[in-house]
Parts: structure tokens; C-alpha cells; sequence
């Protein structure tokens, strides 16, 4: 009888410690203090490169940031409860977990919250991307991650958004001067894309035409004579290498400028006439070769 209240005390006594140690043990796994962090700003661009301020306890020099499971490069241990960081590049858009890992203890954000990576706008080929050059139109842009902040440009100049989509924007194309290649730029908060429209003269009759230039290749360092025949010269306003204006001409009569060649990149230009009745309706082609070897033989442009 002695001997078996002594195995039940015992057994009691194991319990009432058990019963102690547990809840002290699980208190400490879960205390927020120790294993809970804030971030601020919670969305960013795949690319990365955005600051976040995370917050939290405990934090050293030897702490590591992650995003996921992407390490993050760039950091400041600010203090023991402040760190500022820049989120690192990854390869998919979606919500990771910020974690600060202190000598083998992980702290991270709950979730949620959770940092979102966004994939930067893509915009499809354009099917309609002639425009008149004295009254504009309007676009309609089809594509995909057109979101949070976004903004369009033509050639620099602000495309007021009449409506817009996750897939899709129309935007209001402004008068232009005429060109056959006008840079459209959308832009949204986690990046940008680009694509081409064309800016046509709607009634080009009386308008400068180019039919030829002599000679067809020049240095990349300019000071090429160039000379431009065609029709309608008289009045001319500029003489344009691509989109650049070049004011380095002289009309001969209606039929022939002659211009010198600004420095360009080596390849292959553009050149057109701009008077104020409107640009050339017809362009011609000009290639700059690397200076000071000139290719014996004229490069096909």
C-alpha cells in the first residue's frame, strides 16, 4: 500500500512540472516580440531596388535580410530595431515574406502582410499606328500589367489616359510634327514599355519630297557635304538626322539643299525636311561608318 502511493505521488508531481514547462516553453515560441517584424512599403518592382524600413527586435550587424528566399545585397542595420533595405531582383511577380535571420534565429513579417514583387507593363504591337500629324487621334494600347501609378508619352510629350485596364489603355494622341517613328513610352509604378506610331501628312501635295542624296555613308564625327535633291525646298525650316534637327543647310533653289552632317552613332539614319507647311513626304537613308576608316566599297544602307 506504501509502495503505491509513492508511484502515484511521483506520477502527480511528474505532471504538475510537465504542466509548468510546457506553456513556458510554447509562450517563448510565440512571443511577437521576438519573432514578429514590420515592412513599409509592401509592393515593388521585380527588378527590385526598393527601399523598405523593416522593424523589430534585436537586430545586430551580422543580421541578413531576405525576401523569400532571396537574400537581400544592400542594408543598413540602422539600429537594434531598424534596418533599411533595397529589395533584390527576382524572377516572378508575387507576395514573399521579409525575413531577418540573427544568429540562426529567423524573425519575419506575419502573413499577411507580405512584400508583392509587380511585373512591369508589356504592350502588344500596335494595329492601327498611323496618326495624322495636324490633329492626332486616338490610341488604344493592349497589353498586359498596366498597374498602379501609370502615364503615357509620345516622343516625350504627356498622352492624356481617357481609359484604362490591367490589359489595356486609350489615350489621347497629340498633334505632332510629322515623323514615321514617334516613341510611345507607358510607364507604370514598377516600370516601363515601349513601342512605335507614325505621324502621316493627310494631304502631303505640297509638301517637300526627297528623291535622292549623294553621298550615301559618311564618318560617325560628321563634316559630310551632303547633298539632297527633291522637290518643294523652298521654305525650309530644318533638316532632320532622325528626330534631331540639324539647322546646318543651305537651300540652293526648290529642288536641292546641301547640309553637313552632324556626329552620329555608327549605323544607319533617317533624314528628312521640315517646312512650315509641313515634314517631307518622302525620306532617304544616310549611314555613318567609323571614322577614320572609310570602307572602299559603299555599305548598303
Amino acid at each position: 500500500m506504501v509502495l503505491r502511493r509513492t508511484v502515484v505521488a511521483a506520477a502527480v508531481l511528474a505532471t504538475a512540472i510537465v504542466a509548468v514547462a510546457v506553456p513556458a516553453s510554447a509562450s517563448q515560441a510565440v512571443s511577437p516580440r521576438k519573432t514578429v517584424i514590420n515592412a513599409t512599403p509592401l509592393n515593388g518592382p521585380r527588378v527590385g531596388g526598393t527601399t523598405v524600413t523593416v522593424t523589430g527586435h534585436g537586430f545586430t550587424k551580422q543580421s541578413r535580410v531576405y525576401f523569400g528566399l532571396t537574400l537581400a545585397t544592400k542594408f543598413h542595420v540602422l539600429s537594434s530595431t531598424k534596418i533599411v533595405v533595397q529589395t533584390p531582383t527576382v524572377h516572378s511577380e508575387g507576395g514573399v515574406k521579409v525575413s531577418v535571420r540573427v544568429n540562426g534565429k529567423v524573425q519575419s513579417t506575419g502573413r499577411p502582410p507580405v512584400f508583392v514583387y509587380h511585373s512591369p507593363p508589356h504592350v502588344n504591337p500596335i494595329d492601327n499606328d498611323m496618326f495624322p500629324y495636324t490633329t492626332g487621334g486616338t490610341l488604344r494600347l493592349a497589353g498586359s500589367d498596366f498597374t498602379g501609378k501609370m502615364a503615357v508619352t509620345i516622343d516625350g510629350v504627356k498622352a492624356a489616359i481617357v481609359g484604362s485596364t490591367t490589359r489595356s489603355i486609350t489615350v489621347t494622341v497629340p498633334p505632332h510634327p510629322l515623323e514615321l517613328d514617334a516613341v510611345v513610352v507607358v510607364s507604370s509604378t514598377y516600370g516601363s514599355a515601349t513601342t512605335h506610331i507614325n505621324y502621316f501628312d493627310p494631304d502631303p501635295t505640297d509638301n517637300p519630297a526627297i528623291s535622292s542624296r549623294t553621298p550615301s555613308f559618311g564618318p560617325d564625327t560628321g563634316g559630310t557635304l551632303l547633298t539632297l535633291t527633291g522637290t518643294g525646298f523652298t521654305g525650309t525650316t530644318a533638316v532632320y538626322f532622325d528626330r534631331v534637327a540639324d539647322t546646318n543647310f543651305t537651300v540652293v533653289n526648290d529642288s536641292t539643299i546641301t547640309v553637313i552632317t552632324p556626329p552620329h552613332a555608327v549605323g544607319a539614319v533617317y533624314i528628312g525636311v521640315g517646312t512650315p507647311r509641313g515634314g517631307s513626304a518622302q525620306i532617304v537613308s544616310f549611314g555613318y561608318v567609323l571614322n577614320p576608316t572609310t570602307p572602299s566599297t559603299p555599305p548598303v544602307w
